[in-house]
């Protein structure tokens, strides 16, 4: 099971500390904290998280201590300081450093979620060998096997959460492209939720696996009835499952890039949208040629 990212948060001051630890935690992130430099420097060399967040005025050692430090030891390890006091010319003498951002105080804790999605889509962009990432949520173990077996030999990265947030960050953070689903009776509203909360930004497939008949199945039909998904009933093999993966990650790589078309011709003067019959809509008026 693919072990659940840390991002580590300095602060010195406990209540915004605290709070900042539940909404990051909310995203399926492990946070561990620290209430000064030395001791997050400390934590930071044994937990070795992926990003730090830290607040720039401290005893001791301070946010651009901590800063220096991180990115001799780990210069990939993305870094956030917090100021409160900082002129604007320190602000860019942290980022020539190589922190990720600089984010003043008082802080809009959406903005901090926003930098943190900031970051993985950084990492996933730069990442030239981007493999597509499966969670499978499965109480068969034959099943899962297969699953294993069959998704890693086309390509697909696998995990399998041990709780609900474990999937429930990464889906929400759009960095999940495949998610397999055991049917169970009491499934039909969760999958409902998960489906029609599906944005096209965060957009991911889902496959059904069916293993047992009866109540399962009825809300397996239904599911179907209301949304393209793909299912697919036990017992499996390599070559059912690769077949059911490939339709799926196909489905996914056709709207993804129907979303990125849609994004450049919003980047400009350009604009699109439905018309009031139903119709597809452009204005260009004032668009640049390219």
């Amino acid at each position: 099971m693919a072990a659940v990212e840390k991002i580590l948060i300095i602060d010195d001051f406990e209540p915004f500390r605290a709070t900042a630890c539940r909404v990051v935690e909310r995203l399926g992130y492990h946070v561990i904290s620290a209430s000064d430099g030395i001791r997050g420097l400390d934590l930071f060399s044994r937990e070795r998280p992926s990003i730090v967040i830290t607040d720039l005025q401290m005893p001791q050692v301070d946010g651009a201590a901590v800063l220096h430090a991180i990115k001799e030891k780990s210069p990939h390890t993305a870094v956030v300081v917090l100021t409160g006091f900082a002129t604007e010319a320190l602000e860019k003498e942290l980022l020539r450093q190589g922190a990720f951002a600089c984010l003043r105080k008082p802080l809009n804790l959406e903005r901090l979620v926003q930098v943190i999605s900031h970051i993985q889509a950084k990492r996933r962009a730069v990442n030239q060998d981007v493999r597509p990432r499966a969670f499978l949520r499965v109480d068969s173990e034959p099943c899962q096997r297969v699953l294993e077996r069959a998704l890693q030999a086309n390509g697909c990265d696998t995990a399998v959460p041990a709780t609900v947030d474990d999937w429930r960050g990464p889906l929400e953070r759009g960095e999940l492209d495949v998610l397999v689903w055991e049917v169970h009776p009491g499934d039909k509203e969760v999958l409902k939720r998960i489906l029609e909360n599906r944005s096209a930004r965060s957009g991911f497939e889902v496959i059904l696996l069916l293993t047992e008949s009866g109540p399962a199945e009825l809300v397996a039909r239904e599911i179907l009835q209301s949304f393209p998904v793909e299912c697919v009933s036990a017992p499996l093999d390599d070559e059912l499952v690769a077949a059911v993966f490939q339709r799926a990650f196909h489905r996914l790589l056709v709207r993804r890039n129907a979303l990125f078309k849609r994004e450049r011709l919003n980047a400009g003067s350009i604009r699109v949208g439905v018309g009031a019959g139903g119709g597809l809509e452009v204005d260009v008026r004032g668009a640049m040629p390219t």
